[in-house]
């Protein structure tokens, strides 16, 4: 493997992994996601050296996207992301985004199109008795 044409993603890999944390997903997402063991990614959080080929680098950048836009629909709610990457979607052809998110750039592309689209769980409101 020649350094050369490895890319240093210390801090790319450092927000997937927050974001990871915030979602209460494991590591074996991103790990499926980059096609690479998930004891690499675990050295990379531990501080080893984070070094990506090109093309893992571009689903990396694609992976936080997708992430991101997830937490934004679902309002920084951790239990609905995890839901929403586990619910079989028809925009998706029946996969669920876990699924195609581990198809690579063009699974990342299409979960990130369906996004935008996906149900936003009821909201409930309870009624809170008036102060006495």
């Amino acid at each position: 493997m020649s350094r050369s044409l490895l890319c240093d993603a210390a801090s790319e890999i450092d927000v997937a992994l927050r974001i990871l944390a915030a979602n209460r997903l494991p590591h074996r997402l991103l790990a499926d996601v980059l096609a690479i063991p998930v004891e690499r990614i675990d050295a990379m959080a531990d501080g080893g050296p984070a070094l990506l080929w090109p093309a893992e680098q571009e689903m990396l950048r694609m992976f936080i996207a997708v992430m991101v836009r997830l937490e934004i629909r679902f309002g920084h709610e951790p239990r609905y992301v995890r839901r929403a990457l586990a619910t079989p979607l028809d925009l998706l052809g029946g996969r669920t985004p876990e699924q195609a998110m581990k198809e690579g750039v063009d699974g990342l592309r299409a979960v990130h199109r369906a996004a935008g689209e996906m149900a936003l769980p009821a909201t409930r409101w309870w009624r809170v008795p008036p102060h006495r």
